[in-house]
């Protein structure tokens, strides 16, 4: 969109002038409210001076994909996912007998699967055997546990033939030992005769944000980063179809920080990665056009601020990478995402009365379809149960899905409020803010030392504490929890069904113990104790790449509390005081 001519352009001016002057007053005072109690502003083309449209947003599928990744949306029917060789839902939970049974019953009983994305749970991450007495009343609580190979063999059971590990994806959501997952991964690989260079796989592997955020980190920083380094490398030459991160910005969100923070915080954590890249040789044009994002957008389901955060996200990482790291193929410059790619609204869903939540699902959903070329949206009114969705949340879930394609038709265009002035002042506006918290990270010398000097937790606080006053103080409304609660309000109930057996979840931890135990009896412990002496002795040396020998250490059925511990060892433990 062009600059107006000058004489329209005092035109406009002379009429907002005459707006605030004499029809607003006039207005306010006809209504009977008062200035101060008014929202008034008037959208006009002053709201995004100096637009250039190919210049900040570009046509679907072309730099800097301000609009949309691709030409074109993904591909659906009847609101399902068609591209089954893709990694399926977050899920997993209890040993892992009770994994690979689930994701059979789920298939049996006609919900389409890809492959697993696998939850795990607080042992596993924090790479503690589930015997560990540290791990105790946690083994398979939020998401499955994975105590060595056997437990990927166990798992992986259920994805055989046309959905083997060679031909449909993994993820894990798992970041300080991602590395052993890899390995272990590759060691299945191995043991089923299937070249690794076939596999398809994601690991979060977004240890800094783990230091932000969520806190299940191991190591100290400097040593998790290069555990990151040499997954980002051992893929680039020998598993081209995987992906070696998935950097994550709505875990800083979850934390507490605004929109614009947790785009500025988990994109300069992304340029460290890849500086990891680059600094060991690669060329960005050759690694980064396989890291993955997840959560680049608003969780507020704040409609119009919500559809121009990934859009801003988008534009911002395609000009990171072809103005700060010089990279010429537009692939590099994608900032691809999978489930959830582009904000969410959990953050909004509630245990108070949750069946609002399926409003604020389908809000999500909208804003989804609106904001990206996907149409996925949340799993609504399930707060109470945690993870582990119910059989009716789900139905919903696809139904809302199914309603906003073929009913309200909202995936019949891209990007369809492109050149608003309203979405695209606020499309510069996050970008602008989240740009100059990136400044003062940058300022203070990166990730690393917003990390070590405690920056990142501190402004995170500071936000957390200003929205949770704006709730406290009713500024900022929420629907059954802070406004509209009084003895008069309804709190409609429906039926749960959880997708979980919950009987099986109680007992899961003495089976996985039992089953860790018949592991250790029957391994060769002479392997087992060669491999961690190797491991050791590798990483004592910063340039060593560390998965062929963790990758020797899973063939031998060491532990992830084994292997963890060889590397505390040399690393140390990270500080959590």
């Amino acid at each position: 969109m062009s600059r107006p001519p000058a004489a329209e352009d005092q035109a406009l001016d002379e009429r907002l002038r005459h707006w605030w002057k004499e029809t607003v007053p006039k207005a306010l005072k006809r209504l009977g409210i008062e200035g101060g109690d008014a929202k008034v502003h008037a959208v006009t083309p002053r709201d995004v001076e100096g637009f250039d449209f190919l210049r900040d947003v570009g046509l679907p599928g072309e730099y800097p994909f301000t609009s949309w990744l691709y030409p074109t949306r993904a591909l659906t029917a009847g609101g399902e996912e068609t591209r089954i060789h893709r990694a399926g839902r977050y899920s997993g939970y209890g040993a892992a007998e009770d994994c690979r049974d689930y994701y059979l019953q789920m298939r049996q009983h006609g919900y389409r699967f890809g492959g697993a994305n696998i939850a795990s749970d607080l042992p596993s991450q924090l790479g503690w055997d589930s015997d560990d007495p540290r791990a105790e009343g946690e083994v398979g609580r939020v998401g499955v546990a994975i105590d060595s190979l056997r437990d990927f063999e166990v798992v992986y059971e259920a994805f055989q033939g046309d959905m083997g590990i060679d031909r449909v994806s993994s993820n894990w959501t798992i970041n300080a030992p991602a590395i052993v997952y890899v390995a272990f991964y590759c060691a299945l690989a191995q043991k089923l005769g299937i070249a690794v260079s076939d596999l398809r796989c994601t690991p979060q592997n977004d240890i800094l944000k783990e230091f932000v955020g969520r806190g299940q980190y191991v190591f100290p920083v400097r040593p998790s980063l290069r555990l990151v380094r040499d997954v980002i490398v051992f893929m680039n030459q020998h598993m081209p179809r995987s992906n070696p991160i998935s950097i994550c910005a709505e875990h800083i969100r979850y934390t507490g920080a605004t929109t614009p923070q947790s785009l500025a915080f988990a994109f300069a954590n992304a340029k460290e990665y890849v500086r990891l890249g680059t600094g060991a040789g690669l060329d960005v044009d050759d690694f980064v056009k396989r890291f993955t994002f997840r959560g680049f957008g608003d969780s507020t389901l704040s409609f119009m601020y919500a559809i121009a955060a990934p859009r801003a996200a988008r534009r911002m990482w395609a000009r990171i990478m072809r103005e700060e790291f010089g990279a010429k193929d537009d692939r590099t410059c994608l900032l691809r995402g999978g489930e959830h790619a582009w904000g969410n609204g959990y953050m909004k869903m509630t245990v108070q009365r949750p069946v609002n939540n399926i409003v604020r699902a389908t809000i999500e959903a909208l804003i989804e379809s609106f904001a990206s070329g996907e149409v996925t949206g949340g799993y609504p009114f399930d707060e109470p149960l945690g993870l582990g969705h119910s059989i009716e949340a789900q139905q919903i879930s696809r139904d809302i899905r199914r309603i906003l394609l073929h009913e309200a038709k909202v995936a019949d265009v891209l990007d369809p409020l492109v050149g608003s002035y309203r979405l695209e002042a606020l499309t510069n506006q996050i970008e602008l803010e989240a740009l100059a918290e990136m400044e003062r990270v940058q300022e203070i010398g990166g990730p690393i030392a917003a990390i070590e000097t405690g920056y990142y937790r501190s402004v995170i606080a500071q936000s957390a504490w200003e929205a949770q006053r704006r709730l406290e103080t009713g500024d900022e409304v929420w629907v059954g929890v802070n406004r509209y609660v009084g003895d008069d309000e309804i709190n409609v109930e429906i039926q749960r069904t959880s997708e979980y057996d919950l009987d099986l979840m109680e007992t899961a931890e003495e089976r996985q113990i039992a089953s860790l135990k018949q592991v250790r009896a029957g391994r060769d412990g002479r392997a087992v104790a060669e491999g961690l002496r190797n491991l050791k002795a590798a990483a004592g040396q910063e340039t060593a790449n560390l998965l062929p020998p963790l990758i020797d250490c899973a063939l031998a059925y060491a532990t992830i509390g084994e292997i963890c511990d060889t590397l505390r060892d040399v690393f140390g433990e990270a500080d959590r005081g």
